[in-house]
């Protein structure tokens, strides 16, 4: 989504409307589905700062509001929003129509670097494969289940334990997918 340092969010949502309304409406006319990530992309622009405006439900809502259209939606990434401490299956009622594709990414909290740097430090969280953090599976299938979501799950592999070489990251994927199997079924 990005944002524009020098502007606030309702100024980015503003001009994030007019872009994304034309864009979606393009896509429409093609058959393609335009979403964004509810990444946060810290030190993206500036080291510390929200690179990306679409990090949390509250600006969402408005997002969905400045883009009033059927064909815009959110790529649901549950590993940002549990750093963020927002509950990530209690938000799914309220934009159920609008969860177009889903993202298998765990967040790993690291409470003794928290405790010292508190939420504004930095490594006090990392991305993790499937089963290697916080997130509970079970329960995030089941919440996507409940809201009818019947999409895709991609696992997005951003471990540093599993991107040594290209062995690792096929391994790393295997032991995400492993891990999620019995609850999304598939052999």
């Amino acid at each position: 989504m990005g944002r524009d340092p020098k502007r606030s969010v309702d100024e980015n949502i503003e001009v994030a409307g007019k872009t994304f309304s034309d864009l979606a409406a393009f896509g429409e006319d093609l058959g393609v589905r335009i979403m964004f990530e509810n990444c946060p992309m810290v030190g993206w622009q500036s080291d510390g700062m929200v690179g990306s405006i679409a990090y949390a439900p509250s600006i969402w809502d408005k997002l969905f509001s400045a883009v009033r259209s059927d064909n815009f939606g959110l790529n649901l990434d549950p590993s940002h929003l549990v750093w963020q401490q927002i509950d990530y299956n209690g938000i799914m009622e309220d934009f159920a129509d609008k969860i177009y594709h889903c993202h298998a990414k765990d967040t790993e909290i690291i409470e003794e670097k928290l405790a010292r740097n508190g939420i504004y430090g930095s490594d006090w969280w990392l991305p993790k494969i499937p089963g290697d953090g916080q997130i509970d599976w079970i329960k995030f299938v089941d919440s996507l289940r409940g809201i009818g979501y019947d999409g895709a799950m991609s696992i997005e592999l951003e471990d540093a334990a599993w991107e040594k070489d290209e062995a690792s990251v096929k391994k790393g994927l295997v032991r995400a997918a492993e891990h999620l199997r019995p609850w999304l079924g598939g052999g």
